[in-house]
């Protein structure tokens, strides 16, 4: 996994605020007084734009965008603009780490050595705690102007640039930020709870807590509404990306700088280029399977599907626990009329991603077309009880209750349905009567189908 400049575990958030109005029961006060402090951050240039939410007794009075969000197209930042939100990750990988241990997997006392055994020696009695509060004394990799702005790098690449660099003093002795710490702990939480840190945050704590607008900003992930990145140089904002086109020039055997302008061109929606970008990755890494993924869903999003079916088929072969080739390469497969095919993908990808409600929701819709409808009913079942926030889930699930001759629970489902959106509501009147299956599972295939394609 590779990330921007900083590292995976430290600058990867992407949040967008998400409050329906400008102003909710703030002053007029309260609201100038935001405005002035940060118009003159933007007019120091010390920012571009910034999204700003004031909270008083737990309820949001006022979210707000300032500046550009795209200075360029003169696009204005509003309260639903994305920013990455740098190092106020490390609260939730704090909580990340505190959920490990009411699970009884690891001890706050337990040394960093016994989950990360690649890191030096020297850091390997310090402990998950004090790597917590910031007492190790390991360095801050980002300190020392060792870090290449716009540059993207691979975990063994960032330990790289503290490992041989002394202690700054005996862990527990005294306080000291350091990014690294907060970098390990990611890497800890990988290693105990056996997924991805994208995953784990997701699973554990984003979609627990509503957090739809929240994100670990991945290579090729796409973000609606996230503002521009920008560097300010010779007295002007520039965009993040023309940097990248100086790095490729000066190292244009570096595949990780192709990625990065990769994904940067993928979120300007610039596909040619991204794809582009991502030949040159895997012409340079061709076991790369996070890179074949990646080109997959760029072919895919260019509706040439055939290369996106071979890319995913390869991303599988080298990588065949990342879950989600198998769900892509599933829906590539339903689209062809190979439903056998669909749904052992749909099957694996339920097995590698068991809290992910999309692979039951998935492997159900195909096992109702073949008519396996306690099968279908069970994966329906599976994928309500871990999302409730999906019509079509619980409007899937009535329609495999109606189809076994269970009415009543058909009706229950119908009505959770109708409560998130109402046009299910003829389902509701005429529980139970004869009528056609076709435009119900018609509308849950084009949810399906629309869902995949937006999915990274």
């Amino acid at each position: 996994m590779k990330t921007k400049t900083r590292d995976l575990f430290v600058k990867v958030l992407v949040v967008a605020l998400v409050s329906a109005a400008v102003a909710i029961g703030a002053s007029a006060q309260t609201v100038a007084d935001v405005d002035a402090v940060v118009q003159k951050a933007i007019d120091a240039k010390n920012i571009p734009a910034a999204g700003v939410a004031v909270v008083r007794d737990g309820k949001v009075i006022l979210a707000k965008g300032y500046g550009a969000a795209d200075i360029e197209s003169a696009t204005a930042a509003n309260e639903n603009t994305a920013f990455q939100i740098a190092s106020v990750t490390k609260q939730f990988t704090a909580a990340g780490i505190l959920l490990l241990v009411e699970d009884g997997k690891l001890k706050l006392d337990d040394t960093l050595g016994k989950y990360v055994p690649d890191a030096p020696q020297k850091w390997s009695g310090i402990t998950i705690r004090q790597l917590l509060n910031q007492v190790s004394g390991i360095p801050n990799y980002t300190a020392g102007g060792k870090l290449v702005n716009d540059k993207v790098y691979t975990k063994a690449e960032i330990l790289g640039l503290v490992r041989d660099v002394p202690p700054s003093f005996d862990a527990g002795t005294r306080w000291e930020y350091s990014n690294t710490n907060y970098f390990l702990l990611g890497m800890v939480i990988e290693k105990v709870s056996g997924k991805a840190y994208p995953d784990y945050m997701q699973e554990r704590i984003f979609k627990p807590l509503g957090m739809s607008s929240t994100f670990v900003n991945t290579s090729g992930l796409k973000i609606k509404n996230a503002a521009t990145g920008y560097n300010f140089a010779a007295g002007k904002w520039e965009k993040a990306i023309n940097k990248l086109n100086e790095l490729v020039k000066q190292l244009p055997e570096n595949a990780m700088l192709y990625a990065a302008r990769g994904d940067a061109y993928s979120a300007l929606e610039d596909f040619e280029k991204a794809l582009t970008d991502y030949d040159a990755v895997i012409r340079l890494e061709p076991e790369n399977g996070k890179a074949r993924n990646i080109r997959a869903n760029l072919y895919r999003d260019m509706e040439r599907n055939d290369e996106a079916l071979a890319d995913f088929t390869e991303a599988i072969r080298l990588e065949p626990d990342h879950a989600f080739p198998h769900v892509s390469r599933g829906m590539l497969y339903y689209l062809q009329g190979k439903t056998d095919e669909a749904l052992k993908d749909f099957e694996i990808y339920s097995e590698l991603a068991p809290e992910d409600y999309m692979g039951h929701n998935n492997k159900a819709f195909i096992m109702f077309q073949l008519g396996r409808y306690e099968e279908a009913e069970a994966a329906w079942r599976k994928a309500s009880e871990l999302e409730d926030a999906d019509d079509y889930v619980f409007a899937g699930h009535a329609v495999a209750l109606e189809q076994l001759q269970r009415p009543a629970e058909a009706l229950e489902e119908y009505r959770k349905a109708v409560q998130m959106n109402r046009r299910w509501k003829n389902k509701l009147d005429h529980i139970g009567a004869e009528y056609s299956w076709t435009e119900p599972m018609l509308v849950l295939a084009t949810h399906i189908i629309g869902r995949l394609r937006a999915a990274r």
